[in-house]
């Protein structure tokens, strides 16, 4: 069991999502919490939703029992990030309420306070149309990871808030937010899941703006950076679709 579980790793540490999805899911009663956390990534990329959901809450809880406030906090943002993002209003609602007792005796500063801010802010574009609370909110979340290092959430919350400018009409300043979030994605190293829902927020934006040009480039780093994982499901698909949509604004219809 331990050996299988150490393949898993292994097959996680090189991208292989779904030998190691396969290997944790197999194990998945005995293992740790840090293993818990890589089942709910590779799960997800590989399509496995409801299992990534349940590693990322069995994770919570772990880290609740451990004292761990700031690991907890990260799996309730994870999950609320996909059901936020998967459209799927009571289980995101209830996950983001949970984030949000979880900090409600941190000071205002604290970091968990930008993963809380950045689902309030997405959850004010998808469920509610409320740009202005999603702005504030997106800001807020971008100001506060980026004065706590944490490069990652900063770029999503800075992309997010880009699109939301883009939708109020302020397309030059939402523009350059995306040019500065998709900067921090090709040149340092995020999570693949973080990596592959910039890339597709980016590559939306530009269709809506019809921005050929930085849609095409996008779209190509998103062609490249799925190449080498091919058990992606999330991100793949979509990366041909906006390749192929990108190919008929520039005329061409063959390729």
């Amino acid at each position: 069991m331990a050996e299988a579980v150490e393949r898993a790793r292994r097959s996680y540490a090189r991208q292989a999502w779904g030998d190691a999805c396969a290997g944790l899911l197999a194990n998945v009663e005995s293992l740790d919490v840090e293993d818990l956390e890589r089942l709910a990534v590779c799960a997800y990329l590989v399509g496995k939703e409801q299992e990534s959901d349940n590693a990322w809450a069995r994770a919570h809880r772990l880290r609740l029992a451990e004292g761990d406030l700031d690991g907890a906090a990260r799996c309730a943002f994870w999950i609320g990030f996909r059901l936020v993002n998967s459209h799927e209003r009571p289980e995101a609602n209830g996950w983001i309420a949970r984030l949000g007792r979880l900090v409600e005796d941190l000071p205002a500063d604290a970091a968990p306070r930008a993963q809380l801010a950045y689902l309030t802010g997405l959850r004010a574009v998808f469920d509610e149309g409320d740009l202005v609370t999603a702005a504030a909110d997106l800001g807020r979340a971008a100001t506060l990871a980026a004065s706590h290092f944490d490069i990652e959430l900063a770029a999503l919350a800075r992309l997010a808030l880009g699109r939301v400018l883009v939708f109020q009409g302020r397309i030059t300043e939402g523009v350059h937010l995306l040019d500065d979030a998709m900067l921090t994605v090709r040149s340092e190293k995020l999570s693949p899941i973080a990596v592959g829902d910039s890339y597709c927020t980016a590559i939306d934006a530009c269709h809506d703006l019809f921005d050929v040009q930085r849609g095409q480039d996008w779209t190509d780093g998103l062609t490249r950076w799925c190449a080498h994982q091919p058990d992606l499901v999330p991100f793949a698909g979509i990366c041909q679709v906006h390749r192929a949509e990108f190919l008929q604004l520039k005329g061409a219809w063959v390729e």
